[in-house]
């Protein structure tokens, strides 16, 4: 008993240094009671966390007639996005089989869905199809 009551006020006295690094309260929580290092490592969480961005896009995507073994490409608008970000798919919900999609930042707020026909023969995936990109910014 007496150990979880320890564990609760580290706990509180946690949640009021970050509450406090944050600017979401203000109260006189300067004082770290955690030491030096484990401060600076809570500052530069806050500033990460602060900092931190996913940025999201839709649209909807008609890719037409895509040959056995080809590859199509249409793109997706995500404002803020920059070259070299990860990018995360969500293809719409009855994607034809022997479809395989990626997706990455092609250009400066643009995100580009790559569709690869696996299959022996042409497909066409459904007209205006809705995609959804998430470009990770941290």
């Amino acid at each position: 008993m007496a150990e979880e009551l320890v564990q609760d006020a580290q706990t509180r006295a946690f949640d009021t240094h970050i509450r406090y690094r944050l600017g979401l309260e203000d109260t006189d929580a300067a004082v770290s009671p955690f030491g030096a290092t484990q401060d600076a490592y809570i500052t530069s969480l806050a500033k990460s966390a602060a900092s931190s961005q996913i940025l999201t896009g839709t649209a909807n995507l008609t890719f037409g007639l895509i040959a056995a073994g080809a590859v199509a490409v249409q793109t997706i608008t995500v404002t803020g996005a920059t070259v070299g970000s990860p990018v995360d798919l969500v293809p719409p919900a009855a994607l034809e089989a022997g479809l395989i999609f990626s997706g990455f930042v092609s250009a400066a707020n643009t995100v580009s869905v790559r569709l690869e026909n696996a299959t022996g023969a042409g497909v066409t995936p459904a007209a205006a199809s809705t995609w959804k990109a998430v470009v990770d910014m941290r």
